[in-house]
């Protein structure tokens, strides 16, 4: 008798501790879930994505450039290098802006300062007749990946720690597009908005750009060919 209520302990006792494992399991589970959910959201997710009800812009479009409080807008064109075979494409929007001693003199109000950017950049531009930054925002997409993202700046004066060259990779992007097949570049267009680390040079802390795209036959502006650029 002593021996079958000891056989009976032992049961109870050996199915509490399983009980209890289970239960520690389960609060560790919670736990950890509810430790995934403290985590702070992205606030800048990166995405690139079909937009197929984004209305096809002009071929020249203001580029919103600057931070959480202010912005100005600036001219700009784009330029598409298609690569049927792999379904690749380059895009490259253009602007231009003035030196920082030049920015210096615009006018504060809005509307003046953008009326006075609005025929700054044009498609046909000598850089042999220019003074000022040149700006090259790059996106380079195969199928629905962007292997590339840049954005590149040249100036007539030595404007980026003493050099007249700058080259700034984007991580942080989004882009609409209005297809992933680039056979037609003519039919690709869309919009983006990207963060760079160092501003874009127009106003103060200006990390924050956004546009659209409309894509053309313009040349592709390479990097080897920015940097060497005769003013």
């Amino acid at each position: 008798m002593k021996q079958i209520s000891f056989f009976i302990l032992t049961l109870m006792l050996i199915g509490c501790n399983d009980s209890d494992k289970k239960l520690d399991k389960k609060l560790k589970e919670v736990f950890e879930k509810s430790k995934e959910e403290k985590k702070p959201r992205d606030e800048f997710p990166t995405y690139i994505k079909i937009d197929t009800f984004y209305t096809k812009p002009g071929h020249f479009n203001d580029l919103i450039v600057g931070n959480s409080m202010v912005s100005d807008s600036l001219s700009s064109a784009c330029s598409c290098d298609k690569n049927a075979k792999n379904n690749s494409i380059k895009i490259q929007i253009k602007a231009a802006i003035p030196t920082k001693n030049k920015l210096n003199t615009l006018p504060k109000d809005h509307v003046d300062r953008y009326n006075k950017l609005k025929g700054l950049y044009t498609p046909s531009l000598n850089p042999a007749s220019f003074e000022g930054q040149l700006k090259y925002i790059n996106f380079e997409l195969k199928d629905s990946t962007v292997l590339k993202a840049n954005v590149i700046s040249r100036s007539t004066g030595l404007e980026y720690d003493g050099k007249d060259f700058k080259k700034d990779t984007v991580n942080q992007y989004q882009i609409k597009i209005s297809r992933f097949k680039y056979h037609n570049a003519s039919k690709v267009y869309g919009k983006f908005k990207i963060i760079v680390q160092e501003g874009f040079g127009f106003n103060p802390n200006d990390t924050i750009i956004e546009g659209s795209f409309q894509c053309m036959n313009w040349k592709i502006n390479e990097e080897e060919n920015i940097k060497n650029y005769k003013f």
